[in-house]
């Protein structure tokens, strides 16, 4: 469950709100001459809100809007991530300011890959 209130985030020159979610993660990498650690992030989820009426997120059950893809196509190699809310503030005038709203205390696993038998 993800939760928010990004309401404080709105003022008198703040038009709307672009809310994007972020798995930021390390990879080991097997190259040539060694190990190298690779950092990643991946945005899974975003949503554009237009009023304070709608900045209260309560993520339940949610999905991923955008699939996890990794270059290796294995996630054996990779770290726990953290997950960090982003904001961009699109002004009425202005500049276009940015920032977090949250993120875990504790790195997440990434879940297993479940086996799912075919049935004829």
């Amino acid at each position: 469950m993800i939760s928010d209130h990004l309401t404080p985030i709105f003022h008198w020159n703040a038009k709307q709100l672009f809310v994007y979610i972020t798995a930021d993660y390390e990879h080991n990498s097997e190259a040539k001459g060694g190990r190298k650690i690779i950092d990643n992030r991946v945005v899974i989820w975003d949503r554009i809100i237009r009023d304070k009426e709608s900045a209260k997120l309560n993520l339940v059950n949610q999905r991923p809007k955008y699939p996890l893809r990794d270059y290796s196509k294995s996630w054996s190699n990779a770290l726990p991530a953290h997950y960090t809310i982003h904001y961009d503030v699109m002004p009425y005038v202005g500049i276009l300011t940015s920032g977090t709203a949250g993120q875990t205390t504790n790195p997440v696993n990434f879940p297993t890959k479940k086996n799912k038998s075919k049935t004829w």
